[in-house]
């Protein structure tokens, strides 16, 4: 097992869900595992702009992933 990274622009994607979503949405924001410290690192700088930030958790996956090479 080799984990895997993927940056992205993280500025561009809190940027996106700013202008798509209203100020004060619950938003439950989900990935693959290359990119769920990308959630992680958005997560703060969102719910500062008043969203309400979920990150689903169901075991043995980490925070947000939903496919990953521990996915049953």
């Amino acid at each position: 097992y080799i984990f895997v990274d993927i940056g992205i622009d993280l500025l561009h994607f809190i940027d996106t869900l700013k202008a798509n979503f209203e100020k004060g949405s619950r938003l439950a924001v989900v990935s693959t595992i290359q990119f769920v410290t990308s959630l992680q690192a958005a997560k703060s700088p969102l719910e500062q702009h008043g969203f309400k930030m979920i990150i689903p958790q169901s075991s043995p996956l980490s925070p947000g992933e939903v496919l990953g090479c521990t996915s049953p």
